[in-house]
């Protein structure tokens, strides 16, 4: 069953071309019975509910989700756990410092774009994003109040870990919008049948700008895959373009199918949405970090890869040396 998840979009003011940016902030989110199965206790006794890679905390008898809210005044706390300094077979195992590297360059992506915010490293007033080492990348969405955990596997792959670090920041996926299928088709017939909830809209929640293909918060072609449906790309897809809503934005079909799913930039939609929650004034306008809405900020310090279309079910991952396909 596909679920549709409640929301609503943090309030924020256009300027410039603002493109698509998906933020919730109401206080609760209710879900249907069949999500439960998702619910997990975390240390402090809190229940949480996993969508995907995202985490929601669970409220309230009536079990409702608080999504979290804003950073206060921009200033998001980071602490790293000792697990990133683990040597524990991951990606860049034993390499704390790579690691912490490979992080705060991720943050920084956001932070030499988006003047408004500021990561510092420690805990602050107890609210703090906890970074994590381990088997998959995850992340609760907004400050959710104490420690929430953000894990990190793509140890090499920053803009997987600033696709994280979005969602911190209080941004769903792109393609959960409410009107996503006027821009892409789902097959739910080619989804792994418990994986359909991560394909849910937000119906109460708002979008800010047109329909943003090229987000680092859009689901990859091949996402959640069933292999019973054959092969990804030969026998189908997940997600593909439509055609006029391709056109409504400026692109053709298969532009847009290229773009979906990006794992090498921050696109002006992503930067823009994000400077509007996160203002560092009335007048704000794009910093020298962003090139016609690219980041070219990021470099290889770490040697990390960089990918072009990406998934979340490792199905049909393309590294190119360029990206320029």
């Amino acid at each position: 069953m596909r679920n549709s998840l409640v929301g609503c979009i943090m309030v924020f003011t256009a300027f410039g071309s603002v493109h698509a940016a998906q933020f919730l902030n109401e206080p609760y989110l209710s879900f249907a019975g069949e999500m439960q199965q998702n619910i997990i206790t975390l240390p402090d006794g809190r229940l949480a509910v996993e969508i995907d890679d995202m985490r929601f905390l669970v409220r309230g008898p009536q079990k409702s989700v608080s999504e979290g809210t804003a950073w206060t005044g921009g200033v998001v706390y980071y602490h790293f756990d000792g697990s990133v300094d683990a040597d524990d077979g991951g990606v860049l195992s034993g390499d704390g410092a790579a690691r912490r590297t490979a992080f705060r360059d991720a943050a920084d992506e956001w932070a030499n774009t988006v003047p408004g915010l500021t990561f510092v490293e420690g805990m602050g007033a107890g609210n703090y994003i906890l970074v994590k080492s381990a088997g998959g990348n995850n992340s609760f969405v907004g400050m959710i109040t104490g420690a929430q955990d953000l894990n990190i596997a793509s140890w090499l792959n920053r803009f997987v870990i600033a696709h994280e670090i979005g969602h911190a920041l209080g941004l769903l996926h792109e393609q959960s919008r409410t009107d996503r299928n006027t821009y892409v088709s789902v097959f739910f017939a080619n989804i792994l049948d418990d994986r359909e909830d991560n394909y849910a809209t937000s119906p109460a929640s708002s979008s800010h700008g047109p329909y943003d293909y090229g987000s680092v918060m859009h689901y990859g072609r091949c996402a959640f895959w069933d292999d019973a449906a054959g092969t990804c790309g030969t026998d189908g897809f997940t997600l593909s373009a439509v055609p006029a809503g391709a056109a409504s934005v400026g692109m053709t079909e298969s532009g847009a199918n290229a773009v979906m799913g990006q794992a090498y930039e921050l696109s002006s939609g992503d930067i823009s949405g994000v400077r509007s929650t996160y203002p560092s004034g009335p007048d704000a306008i794009f910093s020298d970090g962003v090139d016609a809405g690219h980041t070219r900020s990021w470099s290889n310090s770490v040697g990390e890869e960089i990918i072009c279309a990406h998934d979340f079910c490792a199905i049909g991952v393309a590294l190119h040396p360029t990206c320029d396909t």
